[in-house]
């Protein structure tokens, strides 16, 4: 079982990266701090995305990993927001895409542990 949950946890992890080798091969950064804004939106669409993706295919599964994966992307998001203000840069894309993601991992949530209660 502990080898069971060993390739699971490779296996999202590495999904978890792909926005990073993404943000590499177009803009060739891999570090989301350094894009500049158009190009941190699109990484952080990606970003989004994955999580989502992660959340749906094995929320139920390991309920404990959505909190760390939407942790992370709004850990992200919120830094770069600060970041943004802090260099007198328009954030209100940044906020518009937090809010969405909020209101779309909330719902997915619910949906998950509506499944669950079945």
């Amino acid at each position: 079982m502990d080898q069971q949950k060993t390739v699971f946890f490779v296996l999202f992890s590495s999904i978890l990266i792909w926005p990073f080798v993404m943000s590499e091969m177009l803009y060739d950064k891999a570090v989301p701090f350094s894009l500049r804004g158009p190009d941190f939106l699109g990484f952080f669409g990606m970003l989004s995305i994955t999580v989502m993706a992660l959340i749906v295919l094995v929320g139920r599964r390991y309920p404990g990993a959505k909190h760390i994966w939407t942790g992370f992307l709004f850990l992200i998001g919120i830094a770069r927001v600060f970041q943004g203000m802090s260099n007198h840069r328009p954030v209100g894309y940044l906020l518009m895409m937090l809010l969405a993601d909020a209101v779309v991992i909330v719902m997915l949530t619910r949906r998950s542990q509506a499944i669950t209660e079945e």
